[in-house]
């Protein structure tokens, strides 16, 4: 696949105002001596939306240049392969590429290896005997030192990405302890579940933040600033890929013709191990008519789309379902599982164009009759059926014209 994600410039970065002036005003107000802000800010969002390119941006051209304030950015995930030569390594900066397949699996040999690399960001002298626990302590205790007199901003880019048994060990020998100084303010951006920290500083004193997709206004900007050659109209590449920052981009270089558009489900399940990624893109394709789903739904959409392989008892469903939850491109809301907006969006635009129309329009049949039959059935839940059931009547009826 052609690279078409563009290097983080300072002066092609766009939106997210508010975002950074909330950091701005936390950081602010830590010189201030106020002890009742939040110690941890969390920016959630969906893949593409922007998440690396705002923490490049506040470690780079926003907080790096305030006094006596010292900025460091770990990446805690593998980025996609498609999108690692898009990044650069500036000082103070690390990511989690760095390591070799051995230590990445390894969640006390990855910690030693951050905590190695802070100290010679931070100028300590420290035994290269210690092991990872001791060397925990070491890092946290000079910083308590240095912190006396300056202040800490860490970020931690895609960290709810990153494997739980190393946050569980990341949290217990560096990150609580870090957390409860009052001259630290943690940044996290992540997508999918968020990990369930003990620490009452991650945990509880916590501003959670979303970061949604740019409006037409930011999403023209970026196009003019990105991709000035592009030849497609802003109110398809908004009709298609919803105003993701990714999605803008791919299909203002690409198009949006359904080579193009496979070019970019190809982009957006990159996080998905390959050996998995066939499998899981057509469990994808099976729900991404819906706006939502449960158990019940994944074994009848994925009976109607599979030829072989649909689950047939409740246990596959739900190893299917783990799968889904598993690659942070699905989360829990509202009662139900989501499927991020620019995979669904896109993923459902690609059947309406291709030689898939036909399994496009039976998908929404099926849901559509689905839903009417449990409206009659589960009379308590009537409303909530009769709106889904609608909501595939009107798509359906709308192609039809």
């Amino acid at each position: 696949m052609k690279k078409t994600i563009p290097t983080y410039a300072s002066k092609l970065f766009v939106n997210r105002t508010a975002e950074i002036g909330l950091v701005e005003g936390y950081v602010k107000q830590m010189k201030g001596e106020e002890v009742n802000i939040p110690r941890t800010v969390v920016f959630q969002g969906e893949r593409g939306s922007g998440k690396t390119w705002l923490s490049l941006h506040l470690k780079r051209s926003v907080l790096s240049e305030l006094p006596q304030v010292d900025v460091l950015l770990l990446g805690l995930s593998l980025p996609a392969e498609d999108l690692r030569e898009a990044q650069t390594i500036e000082d103070g900066e690390w990511n989690v590429a760095q390591l070799s397949d051995d230590v990445r699996n390894d969640p006390d040999r990855s910690c030693k290896e951050i905590f190695l690399w802070i100290t010679k960001q931070m100028h300590f002298d420290f035994r290269l005997d210690s092991d990872v626990e001791q060397l925990g302590s070491f890092v946290v205790n000079n910083l308590a030192d240095h912190l006396s007199h300056h202040y800490l901003v860490l970020i931690l880019d895609s960290v709810f990405e990153a494997e739980w048994a190393f946050l569980e060990k990341f949290e217990r020998y560096f990150l609580a302890p870090l957390a409860a100084q009052s001259h630290v303010l943690i940044i996290m951006t992540g997508r999918g579940m968020l990990y369930p920290w003990v620490s009452p500083y991650l945990r509880v004193r916590v501003r959670e933040e979303r970061l949604g997709p740019f409006n037409n206004e930011d999403s023209v900007k970026q196009i003019q600033l990105q991709v000035p050659e592009s030849k497609v109209s802003i109110d398809r590449i908004l009709q298609v890929g919803g105003g993701y920052p990714i999605a803008n981009i791919y299909l203002a270089k690409r198009g949006d013709d359904p080579d193009a558009l496979n070019e970019v489900i190809d982009l957006l399940l990159s996080v998905i191990p390959l050996h998995q990624r066939e499998k899981i893109r057509q469990y994808f394709e099976a729900l991404c008519v819906l706006e939502g789903f449960r158990d019940d739904e994944i074994k009848e959409m994925l009976g109607e789309y599979l030829s072989e392989g649909a689950p047939k008892d409740t246990t596959q469903v739900r190893v299917i379902r783990d799968q889904l939850v598993s690659t942070h491109l699905v989360q829990w809301k509202d009662g139900r599982y989501v499927i991020d907006e620019i995979v669904r969006k896109v993923l459902e635009n690609y059947l309406m164009q291709t030689s898939e129309q036909d399994k496009w329009a039976r998908l929404h049949k099926h849901a559509n009759q689905l839903y009417k039959g449990w409206a009659q059935k589960y009379l308590r839940f009537k409303e909530y059926y009769d709106q889904r059931a609608q909501y595939h009547e009107v798509i359906l009826n709308s192609k039809k014209k």
